[in-house]
């Protein structure tokens, strides 16, 4: 892979923003750019296609497509194109090119494209950075949308929007607590994989945010002998206070006593 020369980079970015109307060759050159910084020595990862092109290329990129739309239309259009390349490059690209979307369009394309990849690094950048500032400009329709992902038959749609709640979870200025434990709550069935993953790591944040409720919707969840709830009470505990540890702690051994064991596979 050879060195990111920031100089050679700007030419590279624009190179490819001057093909932007033209998808065919758009498409092309981004694979050259992403191509020419090759990480030769990576291994390949389960779920993930790409070069291993450094974060600095995949930004500059973006960036000279960003500043050549001049619209959010435009620039929504260049974001699909590059995600139909099915590269992780291209889809974090994609990602960045779309945050100036209207809420409702932003989040629609987001939970449609949340059920079109496994790619860790992908969904990372669509529930963290891609969400984070409509979050804070309309956490109405972000809580809703999540709501929706969260009920629907998809089960990668699910396991995204439990993941973009737990992001949120963890972003001091999210004030929609109470509807995140809503739904850490309502679940029936015991979770697995993709989502199971999910759902701990937003009772992970949850178990920081606010510590006492959270036990408190545990102990009641282990009280009803939940499915679920063994499990995560056990995911909460190293994230609690030690007063609120300790109380949870009781109500856990309590169903271990009882026989109450997790119903999970994973």
């Amino acid at each position: 892979m050879p060195a990111v020369d920031r100089t050679r980079l700007a030419r590279q970015a624009a190179h490819v923003a001057d093909a932007a109307d033209d998808p065919q060759v758009l498409q092309r050159r981004f694979r050259e750019v992403v191509e020419f910084y090759a990480d030769r020595t990576r291994r390949p990862t389960p779920d993930t296609e790409g070069y291993g092109a450094p974060p600095t290329v995949v930004r500059a990129v973006a960036s000279a497509l960003i500043e050549k739309a001049e619209t959010p239309e435009r620039a929504a259009l260049w974001a699909d194109l590059l995600w139909s390349i099915r590269l992780r490059e291209a889809r974090l690209a994609a990602a960045m090119l779309i945050r100036g979307q209207p809420p409702s369009d932003l989040l629609d394309r987001i939970l449609a494209w949340a059920g079109d990849t496994r790619d860790p690094e992908v969904l990372k950048e669509l529930a963290g950075p891609t969400l984070g500032d409509l979050r804070r400009r309309a956490p109405s329709e972000f809580l809703e949308a999540m709501k929706s992902g969260v009920a629907s038959g998809h089960p990668g749609r699910r396991a995204f929007a439990l993941r973009a709640l737990a992001d949120a979870a963890a972003d001091r200025q999210f004030q929609g607590l109470p509807d995140a434990l809503e739904v850490m709550a309502r679940g029936g069935e015991a979770p697995v994989g993709d989502e199971a993953r999910a759902l701990l790591l937003l009772v992970a944040a949850l178990a920081r945010r606010t510590p006492g409720e959270t036990a408190r919707v545990l102990r009641e969840a282990l009280e009803a002998r939940k499915p679920w709830a063994y499990r995560l009470a056990a995911a909460a505990l190293p994230e609690l206070p030690e007063a609120t540890r300790a109380s949870l702690q009781r109500s856990l051994s309590a169903s271990r006593a009882a026989g109450i064991m997790p119903r999970t596979k994973d």
